[in-house]
């Protein structure tokens, strides 16, 4: 073989073995840590199998990393050696690049930017969560505005919504043929409404100080009193905003506003491990009682 071919040749095996190149110990011990408290957090808090586990996209600006993809969905893709431990077993890595933008499941090819989303997929028939790693998000940020624990609490807020979204868009779609929703309804519909009301902030505040009151209860019936108030300012809150234009968005916000999701947005929050087990008690008697704010009391 010529010369100038063999170095030809052996160029472009250098340039493959670089663009395959497996992810750096912290960027994989970051994704394996998500998925560890995830475990945790179904069997602890959520009180839930933690399988299946969804489809998860992590990121940055280079490459994706997609974890327990439909590998016939991808399009061009290198299967790693690396792979991420979830409830006993192991599930391999599948990198795409992402230097032209971020590929998902649901067809679309978006900018790349830092974010945790949760997206339907297959006609709404099943979800996918994506989520940034921190330093794509330092880098759009900087690091020392976002703390990495917060971007756990991301992650897991984000996979929460796994267990959530496909029952919410049924429940939605049933809600749509009765009542009026602006274009583009998602959950933070009001919070883009009602956000820069100061009556309506201080309403809200209340509920989650009072939230946050029954979370760090000292005792069970502690914590009943405090989120017995707490549904009261939600009913306060509710007849006093939802109604005319807005009518039906109390059941709307039962939907987006799981009690799940309301405690884990509880983000600087940090359960003391004296007291774990007393606390995940009262914080599930939290979640029982705040099941209110929904017309149904499911998770999932």
């Amino acid at each position: 073989m010529p010369r100038t071919y063999r170095y030809g040749w052996l160029l472009l095996c250098l340039t493959h073995f670089a663009a395959a190149a497996e992810p750096d110990r912290p960027t994989l011990g970051w994704m394996q840590t998500v998925l560890v408290r995830w475990e945790q957090t179904c069997r602890r808090h959520l009180n839930l199998p933690p399988e299946p586990l969804p489809w998860i996209v992590f990121y940055d600006d280079r490459h994706a990393w997609h974890v327990n993809p439909e590998s016939k969905m991808l399009p061009e893709r290198r299967r790693l050696s690396a792979s991420l431990r979830f409830a006993g077993r192991r599930y391999p890595l599948f990198e795409l690049e992402t230097t032209s933008g971020l590929w998902l499941p649901d067809g679309e090819v978006l900018p790349v930017k830092a974010e945790g989303v949760t997206k339907p997929y297959a006609q709404h028939q099943k979800v996918y969560a994506q989520m940034a790693l921190p330093a794509l998000w330092w880098k759009e940020h900087g690091q020392d505005s976002i703390p990495v624990e917060h971007l756990y609490s991301e992650a897991l807020h984000e996979l929460t919504h796994t267990r959530q979204m496909t029952s919410a868009m049924q429940q939605i779609t049933v809600l749509q043929a009765r009542y009026h929703f602006p274009n583009g309804l998602d959950d933070d519909i009001i919070e883009r409404t009602f956000g820069g009301n100061d009556e309506y902030r201080k309403l809200y505040e209340q509920e989650k100080a009072q939230l946050m009151q029954a979370v760090m209860a000292p005792d069970l019936e502690s914590c009943r009193r405090a989120v017995a108030i707490m549904l009261e300012t939600v009913t306060k809150r509710q007849q006093r905003f939802f109604r005319g234009e807005h009518d039906g968005w109390a059941a709307i916000e039962g939907v987006f506003r799981k009690p799940t999701k309301f405690l884990l947005r509880l983000k600087h929050v940090k359960i003391s491990q004296k007291e774990g087990h007393a606390r995940r008690a009262v914080i599930q008697v939290a979640a029982d009682l705040a099941f209110s704010y929904s017309e149904r009391g499911d998770l999932i």
